[in-house]
C-alpha cells in the first residue's frame, strides 16, 4: 500500500505542474533502448560490471577518454539489477540505475529505457537514490524525497 501512494505522489507532481495545453500536437519520435540489463558484477574504483540478462559479462571504466565520470544512480552493490548505457565505443559508462534500489520505493510500476526511469508516463530525474532514500527532482527547484522506515 505505501509504494501505491509513493508512485500517485510522485504521478501527482509531474501532472499537476499547471502548465497550460499548447493546442497542437508535437511529433514524438521513439528512440531505440540502447541500455544493457543485468546484474552487478565486481566494482572496482574505476569500472563498472556488469553480467547481462543474456549471460555476458561487460565491463567498462566509469571515466570516459575526455575525464567525464558516469552517473551511477543508486548504489554499486553487485546482483542488484541494473539498467546501463554506455558510450559509443563500449568502453565507458555514461549512466547506470540500480533498478533494484529503485523498485524498493515504485515497485513494478515503471519503465526503463536508455537507464531513464518513467512511471505513468513521466520520465523521473532521479537526484539521490539508495537503499533507505529516494530524491527526485521535480524541475521547478522543488525536491521530493521518500525514505524508507527502520525496521
Amino acid at each position: 500500500m505505501k509504494r501505491v501512494w509513493i508512485v500517485a505522489l510522485l504521478a501527482c507532481m509531474w501532472g499537476c505542474r499547471g502548465e497550460a495545453p499548447t493546442g497542437s500536437v508535437a511529433s514524438v519520435t521513439e528512440t531505440a533502448d540502447s541500455a544493457v540489463y543485468g546484474t552487478g558484477g565486481e566494482f572496482g574504483m574505476s569500472t563498472f560490471s556488469l553480467i547481462t540478462d543474456e549471460g555476458d559479462t561487460v565491463c567498462v571504466t566509469r571515466t570516459d577518454s575526455l575525464g567525464r565520470d558516469g552517473l551511477i544512480v543508486g548504489d554499486a552493490e553487485p546482483d542488484d539489477r541494473y539498467a546501463m548505457v554506455v558510450d559509443k565505443g563500449q568502453e565507458a559508462l555514461v549512466r547506470a540505475i540500480n533498478l533494484t534500489e529503485l523498485e524498493k520505493f515504485v515497485g513494478d510500476d515503471y519503465s526503463a529505457a536508455n537507464a531513464m526511469v518513467v512511471v505513468r508516463g513521466d520520465t523521473l530525474t532521479i537526484a539521490h537514490l539508495s537503499s533507505d532514500s529516494l530524491v527526485v527532482d521535480a524541475g521547478d527547484g522543488r525536491s521530493i524525497r521518500v525514505t524508507r522506515a527502520a525496521r
